[in-house]
C-alpha cells in the first residue's frame, strides 16, 4: 500500500470533498424535515461517579422513606451500620446514654452536657474562664468513638475532644498535637477548612452536596440510600411512569469491578492516591481499608472476589465474627486436604492454608492498634503474618 506524501494528499482531498458533500446533504435534509428530538441520556451516572461529586444539577434527593416504598427489605437496616455515620446530637445514642461527659486535659476541663431543652452544650474551662457552644452534629458510628461538630462565625468547627468507647469517655480527638492551645476558643476546637468540612459531611451525611454546591443545612443524618446510589428523583419518576427506555437513572456500585469499587468506597475510606498525598505512613494508615487492600499479594483489580462487597454488605451492620468471612477466602483458596485438579485450579488459584481451615482473618488480617483511637483496626493488607514482623506500609 502506498504511504508517500502524494498518497496522503490525495486521501486528504477526497476526504475533504466527502465531508463537504455530507454537510451539504445534511443541511438540505434538515431544511425539509424537523430535527429529531435529543435522545435522553441512558444513565445520569458513569462508573467514575463518586458521592463526593454530588448529583448532577436538576436532580434532587427524595429521602430514604421514598426508596423504601419499593425496596422494603432494607427498612430495618437503615437504623444500623452506615445509617448512623452521623446524627443530630439530640438523637445520638452515645450522648443520650451519657448526658454528662467530663475530662480534664492539662489545665483545661471539657464538658458535654444536656440542657433542659434537650440540646447538648460543649464547653471548656480554664481557671475562672469558660467558653461554650451548642453542638450541631455528632460524627461517627460510635463503634470506636464519636467526634462533635459545632457552628461558629459562619463556619464549622471540630471538637478538640471526642468520645471513645475505651475508656468510655472523652479524650483528645485524633490529629491534635500535645501542645496546649493558647486561647480557650482554640482549646474548644479548630475551624474546618471548606474542603475538609465538605468531605466530612459528604462521607457522614446524605444530601449535603448537589449540583456543585455544598449545602450542609439540607443534610440528612447518616449515610442513606442516595449517598451511594445518587439522588433518586429521576429514578423515582422513571419507575412511577414505567419508563425504562432511558435506563433506571440510578447508580449501583455493585456493578463496578474490583478496582472501580475500591476507588468508589475509597472516596471516603481513602484510596491509594489520597493516602500518598496525605503522607500518612505506619500504623496510622491501617484505618484506610481500600488502600490497605490494594497492598495485598492477592489483590486483583479485575476480580470481584477480592472487592469490598465480597466481604461487606453496606446495608447491614459490620459483622465481627471471624468465621463469617471464611466463605470469601474460600472463594479463591482451596480447603486443606482437598484434591487439586486442573478444573479447580482455574477457579481457585489460591493454595490451601497449611495451618487452619477456618477463622482465616484472625491470622491473615491482624488487628492493629491505631494510635490515638483507643481501638484496634483490622488490617486489610491480606498476607502471611510472621511473628515479630514490623507493620508493612
Amino acid at each position: 500500500m502506498p504511504t508517500g506524501p502524494t498518497h496522503f494528499a490525495r486521501r486528504g482531498s477526497a476526504l475533504l470533498t466527502a465531508v463537504m458533500l455530507t454537510v451539504a446533504a445534511s443541511a438540505w435534509l434538515g431544511a425539509r424535515r424537523p430535527a429529531p428530538a435529543t435522545p435522553k441520556p441512558r444513565h445520569y451516572f458513569t462508573r467514575e461517579w463518586r458521592p463526593a461529586m454530588g448529583g448532577p444539577a436538576g436532580l434532587h434527593y427524595v429521602g430514604a422513606n421514598v426508596c423504601l416504598t419499593c425496596h422494603t427489605t432494607y427498612g430495618t437496616e437503615l437504623g444500623a451500620g452506615m445509617g448512623h455515620a452521623s446524627d443530630r446530637p439530640v438523637r445520638a445514642t452515645i450522648l443520650r446514654r451519657h448526658p454528662r461527659l467530663r475530662v480534664t486535659l492539662d489545665h483545661d476541663t471539657y464538658q458535654v452536657t444536656r440542657t433542659p431543652s434537650g440540646r447538648y452544650r460543649y464547653s471548656v474551662r480554664r481557671g475562672r474562664q469558660r467558653v461554650a457552644v451548642l453542638l450541631s452534629w455528632a460524627f461517627g458510628l460510635g463503634a470506636a468513638g464519636q467526634t462533635y461538630v459545632y457552628r461558629r462565625h459562619g463556619g464549622y468547627y471540630e471538637s478538640r475532644v471526642s468520645f471513645f468507647n475505651q475508656p468510655r469517655g472523652l479524650d483528645m480527638t485524633m490529629g491534635y498535637g500535645p501542645r496546649p492551645p493558647d486561647t480557650l476558643w482554640h482549646a474548644l476546637g479548630r475551624r474546618l477548612p471548606p474542603d475538609e468540612a465538605k468531605a466530612c459531611f459528604v462521607c457522614h451525611t446524605t444530601g449535603s452536596y448537589l449540583g456543585g454546591k455544598f449545602r450542609p443545612q439540607r443534610a440528612t443524618s447518616g449515610v442513606r440510600c442516595e449517598e451511594c446510589h445518587g439522588p433518586g428523583s429521576a429514578h423515582v419518576a422513571a419507575m412511577r411512569a414505567h419508563d425504562f427506555a432511558g435506563g433506571f437513572h440510578i447508580f449501583n456500585p455493585g456493578n463496578l469491578n474490583a478496582n472501580d469499587l475500591v476507588n468508589f468506597c475509597g472516596s471516603c475510606h481513602r484510596t491509594t492516591m489520597t493516602v500518598l498525598a496525605m503522607g500518612v505512613t505506619g500504623p496510622l494508615d491501617v484505618r484506610f481499608q481500600p488502600y490497605r487492600l490494594t497492598l495485598s499479594e492477592c489483590w486483583n483489580p479485575t476480580d470481584s472476589r477480592i472487592a469490598c462487597l465480597a466481604c461487606h454488605n453496606p446495608h447491614k451492620p459490620l459483622v465481627t465474627q471471624p468465621a463469617a468471612y471464611d466463605h470469601a477466602c474460600l472463594a479463591c483458596h482451596v480447603v486443606k486436604g482437598e484434591k487439586m485438579t486442573a478444573a479447580l485450579r482455574k477457579t481457585h488459584p489460591g493454595p490451601a492454608c497449611p495451618v487452619a481451615t477456618h477463622d482465616c482473618v484472625t491470622c491473615h488480617m491482624p488487628k492493629v492498634h491505631l494510635p490515638g483511637s483507643h481501638d484496634l483496626f483490622t488490617d486489610h493488607d491480606i498476607r502471611i503474618v510472621r511473628p515479630g514482623a514490623p507493620y508493612p506500609g
